[in-house]
């Protein structure tokens, strides 16, 4: 009987608890159910975002007043449109609600106050007056199979939509200023073409042809200007080369490599590239190359023990191409590691052309310079040319290596001999010149009066000749790049250099 008891009062407990239980899971569920229907939500338009209440709205009508006519819209414009507040509406069941604010920023509507379930709005835009054409120019990239178009538009208001088109394929409408043309063939030629169009029916169209594959470093250099001319720009001499400039700009690469497939500091070295040259400065015919420095120097060596300007016979001449190019004698260890890198490397013509005069402004700037280097005006006997795969760098290069700064802008710096480029109020022309370093640098360029003086860079900035030519400066190994070779990945920057490939 005692037993009895106890079972019932067992069976009574376990009541009460499933109760209690069943009790506080319809709390919490209703608890929720409750939030979800309070918490203002947002809904992705295809372009822009509309702010609501769950169970509030019915449905947002998007119309666009273009000119004389209003035509219904699937979207919210994201440029070329101001709102019509006067004409745009919210209606609930009970008739117009005065009380709810629509907002219209950065492509998103936002409607404030809305408080009754089934609420309609009409939402009108007022298209933006305008004639001005785009502005348009295009660059491309990819690798083996691909290639990305980036268009580069230019707008007063805002362009509205990008048409993308490969060959006589179908045109690919879009609002993104990339597109990825994928499956395709390596070495494929295509012709790419970008029509762009702004809200008010401007349009600017371009084409380019293209060959399927990483694209070359010129290629990359001569894309990347179109967005970025605070760090390149064309020197304006009679062959307008485009040149890296300023302080530190982002044009180093992974070069000398024990592994090209696997770059990293420890297997590469730095180098940097100074700019793209045209056969006049190299002797290739109908090419664009590339031209590259040692970010380091190699050490302190003489111009010539000799004392002669003749860089056919110096001694560096044969020290950068027999030891150093061939990583063998006295740069077994510093030199040229492999013939991955050695293939490289074009054999250009290197100009031999020098000056006897440069001290003053008609006779010593940067382009004055330029001049002598690839003219005939050498020391009796000098030869005016000399064919090689390394050299020095040019005086030419250092001084149109400026980009200048606040006080004295890049104007005015080749606008100054560079023989007194040391003189305080032209700080910022040798500062802001990455081809500075703060220590004497010997240049290729020779003084044509007198066999015994080539020019070189001094750490004050200004630039000067030497006679003293057995004197040891500092040696920064000078190149072009082989056209074919490619640039397959980083930014350029020290921390994401270029990887080639050839």
């Amino acid at each position: 009987m005692n037993f009895e008891v106890l079972k019932i009062s067992h069976v009574k407990r376990n009541i009460i608890i499933a109760v209690l239980i069943v009790l506080i899971l319809s709390s919490v569920i209703l608890t929720f159910t409750k939030a979800k229907y309070i918490t203002t939500q947002s809904i992705p338009l295809i372009q822009g975002t509309i702010n609501y209440s769950a169970s509030d709205f019915n449905m947002v009508a998007v119309y666009l007043n273009k000119g004389s006519e209003t035509l219904s819209a699937d979207k919210v414009p994201h440029v070329g449109y101001t709102l019509n507040e006067e004409q745009s509406t919210c209606e609930s069941p009970d008739g117009v609600e005065d009380s709810i604010s629509i907002a219209y920023e950065d492509a998103s509507l936002t409607f404030s106050n809305v408080i009754k379930k089934g609420t309609k709005c009409n939402v009108y835009f007022d298209l933006i007056p305008d004639s001005e054409k785009p502005i348009l120019s295009i660059t491309t990239s990819g690798n083996d199979t691909s290639i990305m178009v980036t268009a580069n538009a230019k707008d007063n208001v805002g362009i509205y939509y990008y048409y993308y088109k490969i060959d006589d394929e179908e045109e690919i409408q879009s609002e993104e200023t990339n597109y990825i043309f994928d499956g395709l063939i390596k070495d494929s030629v295509h012709t790419i073409t970008v029509r762009v169009e702004d809200a008010a029916g401007n349009e600017a169209s371009t084409s380019k042809e293209v060959i399927v594959g990483f694209p070359t470093v010129s290629e990359t250099i001569e894309n990347l200007y179109e967005n970025n001319q605070s760090m390149l720009a064309y020197d304006e001499t009679v062959d307008n080369n485009l040149r890296y400039i300023g302080a530190n700009p982002n044009n180093y690469v992974y070069f000398n490599c024990d592994d090209y497939n696997n770059p990293s500091s420890s297997t590469c070295e730095l180098w940097r590239i100074i700019g793209i040259f045209n056969e006049n400065s190299h002797g290739i015919s109908g090419e664009k190359l590339v031209k590259l420095i040692r970010n380091d120097s190699i050490g302190k060596i003489s111009w010539d023990s000799a004392k002669k300007n003749d860089w056919s016979t110096e001694k560096k001449k044969k020290t950068l191409n027999g030891d150093y190019l061939n990583g063998s004698g006295s740069y077994a260890a510093t030199g040229i590691k492999n013939d991955t890198t050695r293939n490289m490397i074009a054999n250009a013509t290197w100009k031999l052309g020098g000056t006897a005069s440069y001290s003053s402004a008609s006779d010593g700037l940067a382009n004055h310079f330029y001049g002598y280097e690839r003219g005939t005006n050498v020391y009796s006997g000098n030869p005016t040319t000399w064919q090689g795969k390394i050299a020095l760098m040019y005086l030419s290069d250092y001084g149109y290596a400026t980009s200048g700064g606040t006080t004295t802008n890049r104007e005015a710096c080749l606008s100054k001999e560079l023989l007194n480029w040391d003189e305080s109020s032209y700080s910022d022309c040798k500062n802001n010149d990455w081809i500075f370093i703060n220590d004497y640098q010997w240049t290729i360029t020779t003084n044509s009066k007198s066999q015994y003086y080539v020019f070189y860079v001094l750490n004050y900035g200004n630039v000067n000749c030497l006679s003293n030519m057995y004197f040891s400066n500092t040696v920064r190994p000078s190149l072009y790049l082989s056209s074919n070779v490619s640039i397959i990945s980083g930014d350029g920057s020290r921390t994401n250099p270029y990887t080639l490939q050839n």
